[in-house]
């Protein structure tokens, strides 16, 4: 049974977590849909019980935003000491880790998803898991593609905390042709809007840094990550007329005539096999880092599911 431990927002943004031989750092709580925020939860502490059964259950640890998730790994690498492992899930972790290894060279930590190699500054080399996000990003791209045609794929890239930029590179690479991206619902609907009203001539705000909107035909599919954003922006979207592809945590409800691809990560799986890795590493003569064939590593097809929508267009 996992021990959820809540990171309280304050001066540090963080708690202590109690002794525990692995804590596991979630993503911000400000980085996600509340949907996804909770089935993130959900697949990290299923993964957790079936790695570890035994020793001392893991401590769940959530940033309250991504200013606190420093202080949160540090706080994390400083319980366990050097016998623990601080397991980091999200996009920012590989960029959190550097300097945490610097302040303690003897810290075990591990990453899901990798996002790039990380530099070893200490004295235990980091453990890490990925999802091919690059891949990713280029399947929800060509479905949007294939589903716009001639008209603007429009990506929203708000703060998924699970997606770092090889999504956003991924969508771009795999929806060739007319494509805008935006971060906020507001440069969403303000670019919408500008298509909407003045199709001859309209401009979106100059703050948002957005380009004339008559100059690409008008928007036909959205792409969505799985942050608030995204959340706030589906009902904006279908009234519109507009089709979707995002995660399946936020399209629920959403007529499938509107969407084109639906789309999850199971996170649980790499991150399971990341933690048999943990706990071979922590009391294994044979694999003493924990890098040996634990079993089968997954495969693309264990890890994303990708289900089409009535809105679907073959390539």
């Amino acid at each position: 049974m996992v021990a959820p431990v809540a990171a309280e927002p304050g001066a540090g943004g963080t708690s202590p977590a109690t002794p525990a031989e692995v804590v596991i750092v979630l993503p911000p709580a400000d980085g996600h849909a509340e949907e996804e925020r909770a089935r993130v939860r959900m697949l990290v502490e299923r993964a957790a019980a079936e790695a570890l059964p035994s020793g001392p259950a893991p401590v769940l640890l959530e940033p309250a935003s991504s200013d606190a998730l420093d202080a949160t790994v540090e706080a994390a690498v400083r319980s366990v000491g050097a016998s623990g492992t601080v397991c980091l899930i999200g996009a920012d972790g590989a960029n959190v880790v550097a300097p945490v290894l610097a302040l303690y060279p003897a810290a075990r930590v591990c990453l899901l998803p990798a996002g790039r190699d990380v530099v070893t500054i200490g004295t235990v080399p980091p453990l890490s898991a990925d999802v091919d996000l690059d891949r990713l990003g280029r399947e929800l791209g060509a479905a949007a593609r294939a589903a716009a045609g001639q008209g603007t794929v429009m990506v929203l890239a708000g703060r998924d905390g699970m997606l770092d930029r090889r999504w956003l590179v991924g969508v771009v690479a795999g929806a060739p042709g007319p494509l805008h991206t935006v971060t906020s619902v507001e440069a969403a609907l303000a670019f919408l809007d500008a298509q909407a009203a003045d199709p001859l001539g309209g401009v979106v705000p100059d703050d948002d840094d957005l380009p004339f909107a008559p100059a690409l035909p008008p928007v036909i599919v959205v792409v969505l990550d799985a942050s608030s954003a995204s959340a706030e922006l589906v009902g904006p979207l279908i009234d519109r007329g507009l089709l979707v592809v995002g995660p399946r945590s936020l399209l629920v409800g959403v007529p499938d005539e509107a969407v084109v691809l639906r789309w999850r990560v199971r996170w649980d799986v790499p991150l399971t096999a990341l933690l048999r890795r943990v706990g071979a590493g922590s009391g294994s003569s044979e694999d003493p880092a924990g890098t040996g064939p634990l079993g089968t590593e997954p495969t693309w097809e264990d890890m994303v599911v990708l289900e089409p929508g009535r809105a679907s267009v073959a390539p």
